[in-house]
């Protein structure tokens, strides 16, 4: 009950933020865990202000998959039916503003690539001039990264049995 009274509350005010022109960025990232700590991370220590971070999964076939790897279903050990998380994308609300300089500490993660076009062409390069390391943020020194891709690497699994078991 409560939260959906909260809901309702934030319903009726969400459109009373400050009337600052925004810009949505997408970025992805392969499947592993989600990504909005990433963009948390990347962007809160240096002020950028998130107005939505909305993550959606991008999934395969393993019948496609193993059509593709040029494999039999015999092959497959696990459920052909469910599908394998292929990436996570992420549509990131920030101020227009904003945008390039958040756009850039995405990309300067190392973790994440622009789907479609940039704000700034020039910020996929400068961002990789660095290797995946974040500038000092400003409060504390250090910047958030994701640490762990074992549920993405997991899932995975009975589909790498089978490419073992078609090369024989």
């Amino acid at each position: 009950m409560f939260g959906d009274l909260l809901k309702e509350i934030k319903d009726q005010f969400k459109d009373l933020r400050s009337s600052e022109p925004t810009r949505t960025l997408t970025v992805a990232k392969p499947f592993c865990s989600p990504a909005r700590y990433i963009v948390t991370g990347a962007l809160e220590p240096y002020g950028v202000k998130l107005y939505s971070c909305k993550e959606t999964i991008r999934t395969a076939g393993v019948r496609g998959m193993l059509r593709q790897m040029k494999l039999s279903e015999d092959s497959f050990d696990g459920d052909t039916k469910v599908p394998l998380p292929m990436a996570q994308v992420v549509k990131v609300e920030v101020s227009a503003k904003a945008a390039a300089w958040a756009e850039y500490l995405l990309l300067r993660t190392g973790k994440l690539y622009v789907v479609g076009d940039y704000v700034n062409p020039r910020n996929e390069r400068w961002a990789k001039q660095h290797g995946g390391t974040m500038p000092t943020a400003w409060h504390d020194n250090k910047p958030m990264i994701e640490t762990s891709c074992k549920a993405g690497m997991d899932a995975w699994g009975p589909l790498r049995k089978a490419a073992k078991k078609g090369k024989r």
